[in-house]
């Protein structure tokens, strides 16, 4: 692993949080949390988020129109490229699996990372995200 990755890294995770903010301003919309999920492999790219206002989870389609969830969920594909661009050119391990979480009001910043690639016909990135929101209810 080169130096700066670690540096690197972090700002490419942070991206994807403000991907959400810049979309969430433009809706004049305030959350407390913001709980990004990113998956990649070989194949695919999953990208998908959540948030918490007032303790309760609110989904992307609960709170955003449906033009605002897609240009989000345009903006988190181009993340997950550049998180993979930057384990590239650092030759860092890349994860497949990112579970980010953002208090907003704090600034406060947590990441999970997997490094399995768990998807196959037993398993789906759907059921996985819909599991990780339940945890964080």
């Amino acid at each position: 692993m080169k130096e700066g990755f670690e540096d690197a890294f972090m700002d490419a995770q942070s991206a994807a949080i403000s991907s959400c903010i810049e979309i969430l301003n433009s809706k004049n919309i305030e959350v407390d949390f913001i709980y990004v999920y990113l998956f990649q492999n070989e194949c695919q790219e999953f990208p998908n988020a959540f948030f918490k206002k007032d303790n309760s989870i609110v989904k992307l389609n609960d709170i955003l129109d449906d033009d605002a969830v897609y240009q989000l969920l345009d903006m988190l594909i181009e993340d997950i490229k550049n998180i993979i661009k930057v384990c590239r050119t650092y030759e860092g391990k890349c994860p497949n699996e990112l579970k980010l979480i953002y208090e907003v009001h704090t600034g406060k910043f947590d990441a999970k990372y997997g490094y399995d690639d768990f998807v196959d016909e037993n398993h789906s990135l759907v059921t996985a995200f819909k599991n990780w929101r339940e945890l964080c209810s």
